[in-house]
């Protein structure tokens, strides 16, 4: 068995962005962020728990008379969520983090932000977010994505007020993928 430190990935930074859906995600990661289509918006500042992502497989198994083991296993449905907070009080993050809603500019530097409805449902995004570790590098695109479960958000003393947002991935519906992963990695000799 070899080990090889360089596939270790410690994530020091990356961004988040979201799209209306449909927007095409990159082919190459060396075009992640720069380059990558205009309707992305990058989220901006997250906590330092960075970004986290939950992948869910329910299963049934399938027993015989003959084995004290399952034979074999179902796939019954499998379940993926992206986790993070946002630390930056702006349009493109409150609404992703509250499923839609309305925000309408006033003059100078002021808004008002009307929370969705129970009747518009949850909004739909595009999701992605890449990693960087030095020379390597990963991103990660989900065409469809809501909002999933409680937003939390928490005003303290001394400390940024963060929206704790799960995003909750849906299949594509050309493919039924719920994502696409490209990378590079460090090169070892």
């Amino acid at each position: 068995m070899a080990f090889d430190a360089d596939n270790v990935i410690v994530a020091p930074f990356g961004h988040v962005f979201v799209a209306p859906v449909g927007t095409p995600f990159p082919t190459d990661v060396d075009n992640v962020p720069d380059s990558m289509d205009s309707d992305w918006v990058d989220l901006g500042y997250l906590s330092e728990n960075g970004i986290s992502g939950t992948f869910g497989l329910d299963t049934t198994d399938i027993r015989s008379w003959q084995a004290d083991t399952p034979i074999r296993r179902q796939v019954n449905a499998r379940t993926a969520t992206i986790s993070f907070e946002l630390m930056e009080w702006k349009e493109d993050g409150v609404t992703t983090a509250f499923g839609g809603g309305t925000w309408t500019p006033g003059a100078g530097n002021k808004f008002t932000y009307e929370f969705p409805t129970a009747a518009e449902g949850i909004a739909e995004v595009a999701l992605a977010f890449d990693v960087t570790d030095g020379d390597t590098h990963y991103a990660f695109g989900f065409s469809r994505a809501t909002v999933s479960g409680d937003i939390t958000i928490g005003f303290t003393r001394g400390n940024a007020a963060v929206m704790a947002v799960a995003m909750g991935l849906l299949a594509d519906e050309s493919t039924g993928a719920i994502g696409t992963l490209i990378g590079v990695q460090t090169v070892t000799s």
